[in-house]
Order: structure tokens, then C-alpha cells, then sequence
């Protein structure tokens, strides 16, 4: 019964990335349509010698869809990631202590490939961190 209970829990988390992984990509669609937006408008004010604020407000809001693009396509990775460890049997593995994740971590972010101890400790240690 145990194997069963993990079997069923394992086809949930894989419906949960396959579902979140169709909502990325279709967020991703609409970032890369809206920066393709502002980028025309971005053009077609400085053409017609637009108002030097608005351009640059074009600038930030860029950057802000640019950034989210970026958060969006990482997740993707992840989830990527994740869908591969269920097709190898290896789903819900801390990959650094190997230990079992956590399952309310899990139901909270499906992609997690670390326990929260392992988590934390990456973190701490990351490259660009004070």
C-alpha cells in the first residue's frame, strides 16, 4: 500500500509540473510579445523625437519584463528537471543528501530538488552572495 500511496503521489506532482510548466510557457509567450511591444514603441518614439521620460520608462518597464522572462524560463529549467527525476524514478530525492524532500515542500514547490536543509545550504554558499 505504501509503494501505491508514493506511486499516486508521484502522478500528482507530475500533473502539478505539467500543468505549471503550460502556464509558464504561455507566460513566457506574453512576456516576449510585450518586451516585442515596447521595443516598437521604444522605436517609434525616439523617431519622432519622443518625450525623453517616456523613453525612458519604456527603458525600466524592459528591464522589468526582461527579468521576469528570465525568473520564467529558470522556473521552466526546474520544472524540466524535476519532470525528468519522476521519468527516472528518482523524483522527491534531495540531489545533494539524497535524503527524502519533504512532501508538504514538494505540494508546495513541485520542482524542489533539495530538502530544506540542503536548500538553505546552497544558498549560503552561492557564488555572489555576502
Amino acid at each position: 500500500m505504501k509503494e501505491e500511496t508514493r506511486r499516486r503521489a508521484i502522478d500528482t506532482a507530475r500533473a502539478m509540473l505539467l500543468a505549471e510548466r503550460s502556464r509558464l510557457i504561455a507566460d513566457a509567450l506574453q512576456l516576449s510579445e510585450g518586451e516585442r511591444a515596447l521595443a516598437e514603441a521604444r522605436f517609434a518614439e525616439s523617431d519622432s523625437g519622443g518625450d525623453q521620460a517616456d523613453i525612458a520608462s519604456d527603458f525600466v518597464e524592459q528591464e522589468i519584463l526582461e527579468s521576469l522572462e528570465h525568473h520564467v524560463r529558470a522556473t521552466l529549467l526546474d520544472i524540466d528537471a524535476a519532470l525528468d527525476r519522476v521519468k527516472n524514478g528518482i523524483y522527491g530525492a534531495c540531489e545533494d543528501c539524497g535524503e527524502p524532500i519533504d512532501p508538504a515542500r514538494l505540494k508546495a514547490r513541485p520542482w524542489a530538488s533539495r530538502c530544506l536543509k540542503c536548500q538553505h545550504k546552497a544558498e549560503m554558499t552561492a557564488p555572489g552572495r555576502p
